[in-house]
C-alpha cells in the first residue's frame, strides 16, 4: 500500500505486467520525471506490493533451515487472499496443502493459480492434471507441481 505524503519512484507505469498492476500510476500525474523515470505524491493501492513481500517471507520460513511449515502457510494463505493473481504463489499453497494432505484446501488453492494464470499458458493443463491427482489419490502422495515462478 502506499502511503500520504510520500513519494513513489517508478521507472515504468506505461504498460500493465502480467503480475505488477501499475493501475494506480496510469491515471496520476507524476510531480517530477527524468527520462523515463517518475515521481508521484500520493496514496495508491498496490495490493501485490504486500503480497509479494508476504510471499517472500513464507518461501523463506519454509526453506530455511528452521523449515517452519506453519509460518509459511499462514503467510502464502494470507499473499493469495490478499493478492490472487499472483498465481505462482497459490501454487505454492497448494503444493503445501496437499503435502499435509489438506485435499479440499489444496484443490481450492491450484483452482485459484489456474483461475490467475494466463489465457493458453501452458500451467492452466498442469494444474487441471494436479487437481485431478489431489482428487482422487492420496493428497500426501501426490509429487507437488514444478512451479516457474520458483526458477
Amino acid at each position: 500500500m502506499g502511503y500520504n505524503n510520500r513519494l513513489i519512484i517508478l521507472t515504468e507505469v506505461s504498460f500493465p505486467a502480467i503480475q505488477t498492476d501499475y493501475a494506480a500510476f496510469r491515471n496520476a500525474e507524476p510531480v517530477a520525471r527524468f527520462g523515463n523515470l517518475f515521481v508521484f505524491r500520493g496514496t495508491f493501492h498496490l495490493p501485490w506490493l504486500r503480497s509479494s513481500n508476504l510471499a517472500g517471507r513464507a518461501i523463506e520460513a519454509i526453506y530455511s533451515p528452521a523449515n517452519d511449515i506453519v509460518t509459511g502457510e499462514r503467510l502464502l494463505k494470507e499473499s493469495v487472499e490478499l493478492y490472487p493473481k499472483a498465481w505462482g504463489v497459490a501454487l505454492e499453497l497448494g503444493n503445501l496443502l496437499a503435502k499435509r494432505g489438506a485435499r479440499a484446501e489444496a484443490i481450492r488453492a491450484y483452482e485459484i493459480a489456474r483461475e490467475n494464470s494466463l489465457p493458453g499458458d501452458e500451467i492452466i493443463e498442469l494444474l487441471t492434471r494436479q487437481i485431478e491427482r489431489v482428487s482422487n489419490e492420496p493428497p500426501e502422495s501426490v509429487p507437488p507441481l514444478r512451479n516457474p515462478w520458483a526458477e
